[in-house]
């Protein structure tokens, strides 16, 4: 399980766009946030798999997240 961090602003300048899994996706509040190391390293592919999961998550709770890349991973909102 991924801790879930407050006060982490989101970037300007992007659109917010958004199973169960291991990713806190339930239990967040608009504002918190998670960070995602890259797995492998790969941060394209990182991003991919927690925006897929971000979106499926979103619709089954009536929420959308918006999923950035940050240092060493990916930084994943709950911004509605």
């Amino acid at each position: 399980m991924f801790p879930i961090e407050k006060g982490i602003p989101l970037p300007t300048g992007y659109n917010a766009s958004g199973p169960r899994s291991g990713y806190p996706f339930r239990v967040m509040k608009v504002g918190d946030s998670f960070h995602v190391p890259a797995f492998n390293g790969n941060l394209r592919s990182t991003a991919k798999r927690v925006g897929v999961c971000a979106s499926n998550a979103g619709r089954a709770i009536n929420a959308r997240f918006t999923v950035r890349a940050v240092s060493h991973g990916v930084r994943c909102w709950r911004v509605k």
